[in-house]
């Protein structure tokens, strides 16, 4: 099983799927349209057709919370 993840940023979201070994398997990075949290499941979504679902950590550094809360 694959380990996912999402990283938020300003203005897009990076995901990532690794294997059990740690090697990268899958990425995407989605720029934002406005709505970050559809921008974090597109980007999702596309690692988990590859590589299938898994486990998901998120990643968020923002000035303004209440963007990653939603995501959350």
């Amino acid at each position: 099983m694959p380990a996912l993840g999402v990283e938020l940023r300003d203005s897009a979201a990076a995901a990532v799927a690794v294997d059990a070994a740690g090697a990268v398997i899958a990425r995407a990075l989605v720029e934002s349209t406005g709505d970050l949290a559809a921008t974090a499941l597109e980007a999702v979504e596309g690692v988990a057709r590859v590589a299938g679902p898994g486990p998901l950590g998120v990643a968020a550094n923002h000035a303004e919370p209440r963007a990653a809360a939603a995501i959350v």
